[in-house]
């Protein structure tokens, strides 16, 4: 078995939350649109199943949400 780079599943995380948070809004009745919604969401919390819990999915949503909020001076901190 190989070993995992510490904090790579963590960056792996935060990268399929990212990719949910950067989904296009859609503006129009588009079924191609929602069709790509619906398949990025289930192709990322499927892998997000792989990854850890429900809880640590939701734990990464949640810093997620916060580190979107911050300044960059705080973040690098």
């Amino acid at each position: 078995m190989k070993k995992i780079i510490p904090g790579a599943l963590d960056r792996l995380a935060e990268r399929h939350v990212s990719s949910l948070f950067n989904l296009r809004k859609i503006n129009k009745p588009c079924a191609f649109e929602l069709r790509h919604i619906v398949d990025t969401v289930s192709a990322v919390l499927d892998s997000l199943s792989h990854i850890g819990t429900d809880k640590d999915i939701t734990h990464e949503i949640i810093i997620h949400l916060v580190l979107s909020k911050l300044d960059s001076d705080s973040k690098a901190k």
